[in-house]
């Protein structure tokens, strides 16, 4: 389980495999910058995101680190559990 999520809340997986993978993005996790997303992630979380109440996400691209090919393995293994 991400570090990001310490107990079982409901929340909605999205995946950034689609768009212009070169076209990169910027956001602000808590006090963190990720400037390594998509361009359409970026797009996407602007428009799901609403003011007035939090929204917990699964992202894989953020959860999972993409330069770990047995993390990304087990991580796409256990998807269908949660």
């Amino acid at each position: 389980m991400s570090p990001w999520i310490s107990r079982r809340s409901p929340y909605s997986a999205l995946s950034d495999t689609w768009g212009d993978l070169n076209q990169k993005g910027l956001i602000l996790v808590g006090d963190a910058l990720f400037p390594v997303i998509t361009k359409s992630l970026e797009v996407a979380l602007n428009h799901l995101t609403p003011e007035d109440k939090p929204l917990t996400l699964w992202i894989d691209a953020l959860c999972i680190d993409q330069a770990d090919g047995v993390e990304k393995t087990e991580q796409v293994q256990q998807m269908h559990q949660n």
